[in-house]
C-alpha cells in the first residue's frame, strides 16, 4: 500500500511571506571598465532592471550591484559583489537577477560556493540567459556544469592573451603598460624619459658609487620629500636595489619579468626561470651610461 506523504511547509517562509508579500529584487551585473561607457552601460541596466522587476506586481526594486569588468574570476576582487552579499546576509535581499552564469562569475568554486551560501539564507539567483533559478532542486548541477564551461572559456581566453602577449614579446612589438620608475610611455607606445624621476635615478646611481649604501640613499631621498616610485609607499633600501639591478636604465629592455599562472585562480608571479624571458639591447634612451651599470653590479656582487 502506498504511503500518503504530506509535505509541510517551512513556519518561518511562511510568515515572512504574509508579513511582507513582496519580494525584494536586486540586479547584480559587471560594467565595462572605460569611464565614458562604464556610466552609459551603469544607466542603461539600472533602467533596465528597475523596468524588469516593476513589472512584477509582487517584487519590489532593492537595488543595482555593478562591478567593473576587469575580470570575474576572482570573487574577492569585486567590492558591489561582495557588498551585494552582505545586503544579503543581513536579509535585505531576497531575489537577485543577473543576465547569465559567466557574469556572475567564471570561477567555479566561487559561483557554487555564492549560490549555497545564498540557497542557505533562503534568497533565490536568476540567470536570465539560461533561465535557470538557483532555488530549483534540479539547479545545482545544471549551474556547476555550466560554471565549469564559464571557467573553461576563461582559462581557455587566458591562453589565447598570453600567446598574442608571447609572440609580441618575440618580434619585440609589445608596449609596456606600466614603465619602470624615470620613464613613461609617449602615445605610440615608446619609452621615453621622464626628467624629473631621471634626476633621482641618476643620483641615486652617482651615490651608490660615491660609497653610498642602498639604506643611507633611502634615508637622504625621504628626508628631501622626494616622491617614491609608483609601486612603493615610501623609499627604502630594496627600492633603491631595484632601481640599482634594473637594466632598463642602461638603455636594455627584460621583458616576462613576472607571469600569470595558467589555471584558476590567476595570480602573478616574478619569474625565476619558469617562463622564457626577452632582451631587447638598445631599445630606448638611457639614464645612465653602461659603465655606470656594470660599477654597480661589480659592487652589490
Amino acid at each position: 500500500m502506498a504511503k500518503k506523504v504530506i509535505k509541510i511547509e517551512p513556519v518561518r517562509q511562511k510568515v515572512i511571506q504574509q508579513l511582507r508579500p513582496k519580494k525584494r529584487a536586486c540586479a547584480y551585473c559587471r560594467v565595462s571598465t572605460d569611464s565614458a561607457k562604464q556610466h552609459t552601460s551603469y544607466v542603461a541596466q539600472v533602467e533596465y532592471y528597475k523596468a524588469y522587476i516593476e513589472k512584477r506586481e509582487d517584487w519590489e526594486f532593492a537595488g543595482i550591484f555593478a562591478d567593473e569588468a576587469k575580470s570575474g574570476t576572482q570573487v574577492g576582487k569585486r567590492e558591489e559583489f561582495l557588498r551585494m552579499m552582505k545586503e544579503c546576509e543581513n536579509g535585505n535581499i531576497d531575489i537577485i537577477i543577473t543576465k547569465s552564469v559567466t557574469r556572475f562569475a567564471r570561477n567555479t568554486i566561487d559561483s557554487i560556493e555564492a549560490i549555497r551560501k545564498l540557497k542557505s539564507l533562503g534568497i533565490t539567483v536568476y540567470f536570465e540567459k539560461e533561465n535557470i533559478s538557483s532555488i530549483s532542486e534540479q539547479s545545482e548541477q545544471m549551474l556547476t556544469i555550466l560554471s565549469s564551461l564559464a571557467q573553461g572559456e576563461s582559462e581557455s581566453i587566458s591562453t589565447n592573451n598570453r600567446w598574442g602577449i608571447q609572440k609580441r614579446f618575440r618580434d619585440g612589438s609589445y608596449k609596456l603598460g606600466c614603465v619602470a620608475y624615470g620613464y613613461t610611455t609617449n602615445e605610440n607606445g615608446e619609452i621615453t624619459i621622464k626628467e624629473d624621476e631621471a634626476k633621482v635615478v641618476r643620483r641615486i646611481y652617482s651615490e651608490y658609487l660615491n660609497g653610498e649604501g642602498s639604506f643611507s640613499i633611502a634615508r637622504d631621498l625621504t628626508k628631501d620629500n622626494i616622491p617614491p616610485v609608483r609601486t612603493a609607499e615610501k623609499w627604502n633600501d630594496c627600492v633603491v636595489k631595484e632601481i640599482l639591478q634594473n637594466l632598463i636604465y642602461e638603455g636594455d629592455l627584460i621583458l616576462q619579468k613576472t607571469y600569470t599562472t595558467e589555471v584558476l585562480p590567476f595570480t602573478k608571479k616574478r619569474n625565476r626561470g619558469e617562463m622564457p624571458q626577452f632582451f631587447i639591447k638598445d631599445n630606448h634612451e638611457p639614464i645612465i651610461t653602461r659603465e655606470q651599470g656594470e660599477m654597480v653590479r661589480e659592487i652589490i656582487e
